[in-house]
């Protein structure tokens, strides 16, 4: 949602006037794309952890390609956001109306991000503990 300056009431902006109907349908479809890759590795996760394998490598590296995802996820979302808005702001037709479109960082996403990062190296260490038990015994 982007506040439109200069203009009370609501804008409904006309999908046969777009110059480029694909761009409407490319920052969705990135972040859907992006959403599932994220649920594609956490089920390969699972997967090894029903296997018995919580301490597998594969899962470090698939939770340290999960957080970098997360880590980048709200900066991308946020300078995606602002050119969509940028996109959008020339085809509105509202006399002397402006669209501001800050680019926001969503914090959050990097905490959580980080937070996944530390997880997987919690794991990777779990896996060089794993391989040493497995082959002193």
């Amino acid at each position: 949602m982007f506040p439109i300056v200069g203009y009370e009431g609501r804008v409904i902006v006309d999908a046969t006037h777009m110059r480029n109907p694909a761009v409407w349908l490319l920052i969705p479809t990135l972040i859907v794309a992006g959403y599932l890759f994220v649920v594609f590795q956490l089920r390969r996760v699972l997967r090894n952890v029903r296997q018995g394998q919580p301490f597998a490598r594969d899962n470090a590296r698939r939770l340290r390609i999960i957080g970098y995802m997360t880590l980048i996820s709200g900066p991308a979302y946020g300078l995606l956001a602002h050119i969509y808005g940028r996109v959008h702001q020339y085809q509105l037709d509202i006399p002397d109306a402006t669209i501001n479109v800050p680019i926001d960082v969503y914090p959050f996403a990097i905490f959580a991000g980080l937070i996944v990062l530390v997880i997987a190296q919690v794991f990777d260490y779990g896996a060089r503990l794993q391989s040493e038990q497995d082959l002193t015994v």
